[in-house]
């Protein structure tokens, strides 16, 4: 098949939704599908992640080429015109004129490569890749299909994140009764959907490059408390380094290591000072691959806020760390079973304090919970989720390869 993935921005960019992307465009190429990626925006710069065969099309034709500095620092400007329209108020009657602005170009460029290159199937990557796929697919009839990557209700019904844009929200929002089929990430994820799009919503789990082979023995592993993920407030790694203040006197031997870029970056070095622990604390910036963390590290913490899917925590486990999360995270709290491969605690210091603190100070129940966590993500393999695609799919009239 033609495969067509579009998302809006892909260069030099490390997130959950951009490694799966990836991740998939390379194991659908890999079948000998003709896959291409599609996005659009003004840096001129690879993927971060692997495409194995398959080709990133950047459509913009005005593209800058900033350093990496300038696109991880949170003072990153936007590029060209997309600086002033942004500035302009969500307010009639430049809502209209700012959606085309901001989204136009791309459709178009997109609608002229599918009328030449047409594929058999297009699948949009979080909500303005599925809208712009929607309407340039649309019209010449092929199937596509929506990703969402996050929690649904806050996607579509948070007014505060993404494009604040009233005519952004509501075609986005659209968008999605055009998709022949949806995808979540989690079974409740389909009731926060309207109740007109459920019947054609999905699970579909993230792939995961899980560890294979034994894990690292716990004797030989060193005393780090390991975090993975962007620096930002959702993560709420300033709750992780509180919980460690309090627990250090006890544990002077142990550290913190956050592997991860974002703009809360020197709030926490700032934090991390103030709490006296800087000495016991790594920010070890943007890593690629993480598998030396996994196997150094004895204990994983991720008290992220909310997920859409815990793509690193399901490597962790793989990788057979015991993690500590928070009962309330959705795409982790089904991931992690509580008191047997990790810990599910409330939102406050003292909880997670004492679960980390349990953990440091017992190395039987480390190795326990360590040596029940691969097991308990062998249904996010790589190989089983393509399996999943190709049922998926089958379901409107589209087969992968009979190799899965």
């Amino acid at each position: 098949m033609k495969i067509a993935f579009v998302i809006q921005k892909l260069s030099h960019l490390s997130g959950g939704a951009e490694r799966v992307l990836c991740s998939l465009a390379s194991q659908f190429s890999a079948l000998e599908n003709e896959v291409s990626v599609y996005s659009y925006e003004r840096v001129a710069s690879a993927p971060f992640y692997d495409l194995g065969k398959a080709r990133h099309i950047n459509l913009c034709k005005f593209r800058e080429n900033p350093s990496t500095e300038r696109l991880q620092s949170k003072t990153s400007p936007r590029y060209g015109l997309e600086k002033i329209y942004k500035s302009v108020p969500n307010i009639a009657p430049f809502t209209h004129l700012k959606w085309r602005l901001t989204y136009q170009k791309f459709i178009d460029a997109l609608s002229k490569e599918f009328e030449t290159n047409r594929p058999d199937l297009v699948i949009g990557f979080m909500p303005t890749g599925i809208m712009v796929s929607s309407l340039s697919a649309l019209p010449l009839s092929v199937p596509v299909v929506g990703t969402i990557h996050n929690v649904p209700k806050l996607d579509y019904f948070d007014q505060t994140r993404w494009d604040r844009n009233p005519i952004y929200r509501k075609k986005r929002l659209k968008a999605l009764f055009r998709c022949s089929l949806i995808t979540v990430l989690q079974e409740e994820f389909i009731e926060q959907l309207p109740a007109d799009l459920r019947s054609k919503t999905y699970v579909m789990p993230n792939p995961v490059e899980l560890h294979q082979g034994p894990s690292e023995p716990d004797a030989t592993r060193e005393n780090i408390i390991l975090g993975v993920g962007r620096l930002a407030p959702i993560k709420q790694y300033d709750l992780l380094l509180r919980s460690f203040a309090g627990i250090v006197e006890k544990h002077p031997h142990w550290s913190v290591e956050i592997c991860g870029e974002g703009a809360e970056k020197e709030r926490l070095r700032a934090l991390a000072r103030e709490l006296g622990i800087e000495k016991n604390v790594v920010f070890s910036g943007k890593i690629d691959g993480l598998a030396p963390h996994y196997q150094r590290a004895k204990i994983f913490a991720h008290p992220s806020r909310f997920e859409g899917f815990g793509l690193v925590v399901a490597e962790a486990l793989s990788h057979g760390l015991p993690c500590v999360a928070l009962e309330s995270c959705s795409g982790v709290n089904k991931m992690i079973a509580d008191g047997e491969n990790g810990f599910l605690t409330e939102a406050n210091i003292d909880a997670y304090a004492n679960a980390l603190n349990a953990l440091m100070s017992d190395t039987a129940l480390r190795v326990r919970l360590g040596q029940s966590a691969p097991d308990s993500v062998k249904q996010y393999a790589s190989d089983e989720v393509l399996k999943a695609w190709k049922r998926l799919l089958s379901r409107i009239g589209l087969e992968l390869s009979e190799r899965i």
